[in-house]
């Protein structure tokens, strides 16, 4: 990996957390990040388009594990299908303000983003920009609607689908990916509420060790109820330090408490 790479490799949850700020009373708003302005296009917003994509850069140097998907389905279409993708948050109520999709690689690099406002309509999104600029396939992208940031450090996420089969789906698959090797991972799901979280038992995650920037898939059954729920990813280093801990919220037919 070049200097210039290692210099910009970034948190996506920082970037996340920024996107949460965004007030849906006023017109939609690109994040805050860094255009890279030497990388065509920098991120900017799409005029007439109601969305913001490009490059960006940005400076982050720390351990962490950071979730970088969340879909009803395992695997989104074919590399080899063409067209725009129709995408919904099936589980996001009507008359729910709208979430902030973020469309990111999954891997590092590049570091490219789309971001747009989604509701429970069906929303049309051409990949084929994104893909020129960044030579990647659909099935190298990650999907996150953004509903909120209830508590601070915690996100509150709806389950993206890419198809109308996949919205019916009664699990969640959540990628998640880490910057240093790790020799662990496990992860727990339990209520909103933050005080079941030590009845719940830890699940490791098979596939370990992974290295800088591997991946992991996570399928997370959801509530029956269509509730809400917290989940929580742990991690260890090669030197038997934990990362700081990932938590975030996969909401429900109702706002997290």
């Amino acid at each position: 990996m070049s200097r210039r790479a290692l210099q910009h490799r970034v948190s996506f949850a920082a970037a996340i957390a920024l996107t949460c700020s965004i007030s849906y009373a006023a017109p939609f708003e690109c994040a805050p990040v860094v255009p890279d302005r030497s990388m065509q296009p920098p991120y900017h917003r799409v005029s007439g388009q109601g969305r913001c994509e490009g490059f960006f850069s940005q400076t982050v140097s720390q351990k962490f594990v950071e979730l970088v998907s969340l879909t009803l389905s395992p695997r989104l279409r074919s590399d080899g299908a063409s067209g725009p993708l129709s995408i919904r948050v099936p589980r996001m109520l009507n008359a729910t303000p709208p979430a902030t999709l973020v469309i990111r690689p999954l891997g590092a690099r590049p570091f490219y983003r789309v971001d747009m406002p989604i509701s429970r309509k069906p929303t049309e999104w051409d990949p084929a920009p994104m893909l020129t600029a960044t030579g990647l396939q659909v099935s190298n992208l990650g999907f996150l609607a953004v509903t909120g940031q209830p508590e601070p450090g915690v996100t509150a996420f709806t389950p993206v689908a890419i198809d109308a089969a996949s919205a019916k789906s009664s699990d969640a698959f959540a990628t998640v990916r880490v910057s240093v090797k790790v020799t662990t991972l496990r992860y727990r799901q339990y209520a909103l509420s933050p005080a079941t979280a030590d009845t719940e038992q830890w699940r490791e995650v098979r596939g370990t060790p992974l290295y800088a920037w591997d991946r992991s898939q996570l399928q997370i059954p959801l509530p029956a109820d269509d509730g809400g729920l917290r989940v929580d990813v742990e991690a260890t280093d090669d030197s038997g330090r934990n990362l700081p801990l990932l938590r975030f919220i996969i909401v429900g037919q109702h706002e997290p408490k």
